[in-house]
This record gives C-alpha cells, sequence and structure tokens, in this order.
C-alpha cells in the first residue's frame, strides 16, 4: 500500500457499526465492498445500503457478498471486521484460506478479544475503539443518531504502538464522516470502553430505562474496575471519554437512540450475545489474578439464560438480581 491514498475496503459484518462506516465510505467516493447475510444482504443487493441520520437520509449501491471469499482482495485492501467479537473467529478462518496471513485486518468491535484473535492468523492487526451510535434493527438500513462526527473510530496497531497504515485508516475514516486518529496504545482505550460496556447486557435483562438498570450497573462496574486494576491494566478513560463527548450525537426526528448493540442484537432475535465478550472478558482477566466476578458472572448467565429461553427482553427485574448477590 502507500500512504497517498485510501485503502480500498472490505466490510465484514455490514451492521450498526459496519454498515455506517461502509456508506460514508461509499459517500465519500472510497472503493468499499461488504460481507452481510440473510434478509440484510438481500436488501442491500436490491436496494443498496441506507444510513439513516438526523441529517436526512443516503442510500449507496456497494458490491454486497454472502462471505468473505467472494469479495475482490488485492495488494490495496484492508478488511474491517465489524462482527461482533464473539462471531470474528470463522471469519477469520474463511479470509485465511482466501487472502492469507499478510492481508491487514482491523478489528472493529466491543471488548480485547477480537485482536488476539485475529493475530493467531494475521501479520497486520490493527485494533479500532469504536463509539459511534448507530443502530440496525430493518434489512438494508442502518440508522445513526448523529450527524458528523458520526462517531470514533480510533485506531492503532495490536498489540501496540501505530505504523503507516494506522494513519491512512484515520485519513480514511475521516474522510468518511468520523473522527479518527492513529494511536500508540490503542488497547488503552478500548479497556476504557469495556469498563463501560459491561452494562451493555444489562438493557436485554432489565430494560432501556436508565432507573431500571442503574443500580446493578454500578455494581457490575465497581467489580469490573477491581478486576482491572488488579491485573495492571490502565485503561484511558480520559481520552475515551472526551472524544466520545466529541460525537454530534442527535436525535433522528423525534425518535431517540433506542439501544446499545447487545440489546440491537437481542430484539433482532439472536440466541447467542457479545456478553461473553464483554462482562465475560471480565471474568475470565479476574480468574486470571484471584479476584471473584460474581455479578459479571450473573450477567454472562442470565443474559444466555433469557435469551436461550426466548423470554422477553427487558424482563428480569433489577432488584431480583441484587438479591441473588447478597
Amino acid at each position: 500500500m502507500t500512504a497517498a491514498t485510501h485503502p480500498r475496503t472490505v466490510v465484514v459484518g455490514a451492521g450498526a457499526i459496519g454498515g455506517a462506516l461502509a456508506v460514508g465510505l461509499a459517500e465519500s467516493g472510497q472503493a468499499v465492498e461488504v460481507v452481510a447475510r440473510g434478509a440484510h444482504l438481500d436488501a442491500i443487493g436490491r436496494g443498496g445500503l441506507t444510513r439513516e441520520a438526523p441529517d436526512g437520509p443516503v442510500t449507496v449501491r456497494v458490491p454486497a457478498h454472502a462471505h468473505v471469499s467472494e469479495a475482490v482482495i488485492d495488494d490495496d485492501t484492508v478488511v474491517v471486521l465489524a462482527t461482533k467479537a464473539h462471531q470474528v473467529e470463522p471469519v477469520l478462518d474463511d479470509l485465511l484460506a482466501h487472502a492469507g496471513p499478510g492481508v491487514p485486518v482491523a478489528c472493529m468491535h466491543n471488548g480485547i478479544e477480537g485482536e488476539r484473535l485475529a493475530l493467531r492468523r494475521f501479520r497486520r492487526v490493527q485494533g479500532v475503539l469504536i463509539n459511534t451510535p448507530g443502530v440496525h434493527l430493518q434489512p438494508g438500513i442502518i440508522r445513526v443518531y448523529a450527524t458528523e462526527p458520526r462517531g470514533v473510530l480510533d485506531v492503532g496497531r495490536y498489540p501496540s504502538g501505530r505504523d503507516d497504515l494506522s494513519v491512512r485508516l484515520a485519513a480514511s475514516w475521516t474522510a468518511a464522516g468520523f473522527l479518527s486518529e492513529a494511536t500508540d496504545d490503542i488497547m488503552a482505550r478500548k479497556w476504557a470502553k469495556l469498563l463501560g460496556n459491561v452494562g451493555n447486557a444489562l438493557q436485554v435483562l432489565c430494560g432501556t430505562d436508565r432507573a431500571s438498570f442503574d443500580d446493578l450497573y454500578g455494581v457490575v462496574r465497581a467489580e469490573a474496575e477491581a478486576v482491572v486494576a488488579a491485573a495492571g491494566i490502565t485503561p484511558d478513560l480520559e481520552v475515551q471519554q472526551r472524544r466520545a463527548g466529541l460525537v454530534a450525537r442527535a436525535d433522528i426526528g423525534a425518535e431517540r437512540r433506542p439501544g446499545g448493540s447487545t440489546w440491537q442484537s437481542a430484539v433482532r432475535g439472536h440466541a447467542d450475545s457479545e456478553v461473553m465478550m464483554l462482562n465475560g472478558e471480565i471474568a475470565l482477566t479476574g480468574r486470571l489474578h484471584g479476584i471473584p466476578t460474581p455479578a459479571n458472572d450473573l450477567v454472562q448467565a442470565e443474559t444466555l439464560k433469557l435469551l436461550r429461553d426466548g423470554d422477553p427482553v427487558g424482563s428480569r427485574d433489577q432488584a431480583d438480581l441484587l438479591r441473588r448477590l447478597g
């Protein structure tokens, strides 16, 4: 790749984040293809990919594929992995078989495990901090509850440092309407985001009204902070929060953003969940360092039980869950 131009991009997972990026890239004249599935793929093929936002809708026509092996990957292509982290491993295997270990990949999902999984297979891995108020509930449509900048997509080489690709990606994503910078320590920002993401599944359990889960969130978050401190990890909370505050968030008409990424998957009927890469990361880190994690354990187990049993999203009672923690 040369530093003078934006790379070609293949976005795997054209949902709330990947879809928003794909529209922005196409809108700014950059070359982009997407990999999607099911009704979403069909809708993109028929009528394009639509981004609805406070400043109006935009529809772009982009090449769309069912599998990453169908995408064109040349020497100037970067593959953005925008599936949720718990879904990424089969994609990584397919991509490795299709393109080999030299293709650069960018992990654009919550949690900190996706980069480790990618580095097992690929030589050039970029971590991405995402903070974008996107929603994907309808096939072919992404809703972004912000004008420009539409979100944060900070990037850096994994496990640390930045390189020419980090700089090119930040320039590409800035041109696509996002707030993006190359950083030497992307994982410190991603750990900071993870401390907030431990509350994602509480929307699935207790509903999206903050009062319905706020007390439980305080317990889960405090437990996560204790685990991170015991592990000697230093999340960059100041930078992560400051940059998140620069996003131009706004309602779409009279509608506010209904819920976060974990909630969106649940209301779309998925029986699996990214909770294992969020609260599960805290549980794993706690066990590795001898710190009990009963609250994060409970959130994981109850979220999966709700989804597997087919119970209504938001049907758990915060007070009952707190009583179970003692």
